[in-house]
């Protein structure tokens, strides 16, 4: 059985009134679907403030590589970050993040 016009045009309109807390969950999942990004989350989440040095230290990982997954956790408003010099340390934002593992 098909759905009619009406049926079709309002469903449509629920998709568009959803997209945007639709977008925001997929970059939650792609947050969170690179172990590297999930290591930093879980660091943050447990401390006011780090700087990138250290958590490449902690991870074992290279500065370059925590750099880059910190860019993309920025672009996204999960973290913002604080610069002293050559120094760069970053915390989360106010936005809340569950991380229950």
């Amino acid at each position: 059985m098909s759905l009619d016009e009406k049926e079709i045009k309002k469903i449509k309109q629920e998709i568009i009134d959803l997209s945007e807390n639709i977008n925001n969950k997929c970059n939650l999942y792609f947050l969170g679907s690179d172990p590297t990004r999930l290591k930093i989350l879980m660091l943050l989440k447990n401390k006011r403030e780090i700087c990138v040095s250290d958590i490449a230290k902690i991870i074992r990982v290279t500065v370059s590589a925590i750099s880059h997954q910190l860019s993309l956790l920025e672009k996204c408003g999960i973290v913002k970050s604080n610069r002293s010099g050559k120094t760069v340390c970053y915390s989360l934002t106010d936005k809340k993040i569950k991380l229950d593992i």
